[in-house]
């Protein structure tokens, strides 16, 4: 089976650590079929229109197409013709010998794939991820570009069950699955504390500004640990060491927030890590903190659950599919400091005691979100579409 996955989310040689998760997927499915990765880039200076290599073992091949200022739907409609007419004429060759069509995404990567399912009559598969439900979807609502999604659109196979819940509800014609893409379970298993230091809080969700939400830096819930971090050294000594990574991490705006602190030796600011690093801070961390206001099902949760560490994470889109409160994990509501400080201190003074709940979050990861098994998921779903 020949498949173009279709995209505008992948790592590239100058920004190894973007989309990620879109690499995985596609090391898992060329591993059971024969696939290509379509991956849309804006032109610049210097890049070809096309270009084609190897990236990590998988075969990518990047357009770098024009860049027109989205400032109203008519624009994007414009802009959306525009590539489609690019992307069929560059493509002629490998579209004749295509299976399936996999988007990844409702940006235009997805509205291209549903077009060229349309034009071609090759089955469009879409990936829902989560940003793209929670926020992308919204502005498409009632306008034509939604309609000709749908109608170039086989099925949707989404990240959680969440996200397939409101695709249901919105498209109750629409065939829906779900398929958890999972982890590697051997990157990311649990390891013995090899000391007696503090214990070690980790927080990768960054806090960059997200103009196209109502969240601000605060999307991951930043903004909310820091103050319930704030609250905690007023309340207690803490024996403990909170790392922040991931976007504008070591920014100076967090810097002077550590400096201000009464105990600043307690923060450790780690920027945005390579992927290569991701697996070492996260086996080395105790307590994994995901206090996200939206979410799809965030892959630290599922990493962390996998390496068997406590993970304190907020009742939003996936994530209570990860986490059972209280028996893999705890939960707490968004954007509530107050209960995250709690739920910090709680951790922290009977870390030693809750050894169950943090294998019952391996054992958990090992039933349902293996990353072996996804490619074969996905082809189950595209035989049952295509009988």
């Amino acid at each position: 089976m020949k498949i173009l996955m279709i995209t505008g989310g992948f790592p590239s040689e100058d920004k190894p650590q973007k989309s990620i998760f879109n690499l995985r997927a596609a090391k898992s499915l060329s591993q059971v079929a024969d696939l290509k990765v379509v991956h849309y880039r804006f032109y610049k200076p210097g890049r070809p229109l096309k270009e084609e290599l190897d990236y990590e073992g998988v075969k990518v091949i990047r357009l770098n197409l024009p860049y027109v200022p989205e400032k109203n739907r008519a624009i994007k409609l414009i802009r959306l013709r525009l590539w489609i007419y690019l992307t069929r004429n560059i493509l002629r060759k490998q579209l004749r010998s295509t299976n399936i069509i996999h988007s990844v995404g409702l940006d235009v990567g997805g509205m291209i794939a549903s077009q060229l399912s349309k034009k071609t009559g090759i089955p469009h598969f879409a990936q829902i991820i989560g940003s793209d439900i929670n926020f992308h979807m919204d502005e498409l609502k009632g306008s034509f570009l939604e309609q000709q999604w749908t109608r170039g659109t086989k099925a949707a196979i989404c990240n959680s069950k969440a996200i397939a819940g409101d695709i249901q509800q919105k498209y109750p014609g629409l065939p829906t699955y779900t398929a958890y893409r999972g982890t590697d379970l051997e990157k990311f298993k649990p390891h013995e504390r090899q000391d007696d230091k503090h214990l070690r809080i980790l927080f990768l969700g960054g806090f960059a500004h997200r103009s196209s939400t109502d969240f601000g830096s605060n999307l991951k819930g930043g903004e909310t640990l820091k103050k319930a971090w704030e609250l905690l050294l007023g309340k207690m000594k803490l024996e403990a060491m909170l790392q922040l990574g991931g976007p504008e991490s070591k920014s100076e705006k967090i810097i002077a927030w550590k400096q201000s602190l009464p105990s600043p030796q307690t923060v450790e600011t780690l920027g945005e890590l390579r992927p290569d690093e991701v697996p070492t801070y996260i086996n080395t961390a105790d307590i994994v903190v995901v206090p996200s206001l939206s979410e799809g099902l965030p892959n630290v949760a599922v990493e962390a659950c996998a390496a068997g560490k406590l993970v304190i994470a907020t009742r939003v889109g996936g994530i209570p599919e990860v986490i059972e409160d209280g028996k893999t994990g705890i939960l707490i509501n968004a954007a509530d400091t107050n209960a995250l400080a709690d739920a910090l201190a709680k951790a922290i003074s009977s870390y030693r005691e809750i050894e169950a709940m943090r294998r019952a979050a391996r054992k958990r990861m090992e039933a349902d979100f293996d990353s072996s098994q996804y490619a074969q998921r996905l082809m189950n779903i595209y035989k049952s579409e295509i009988k």
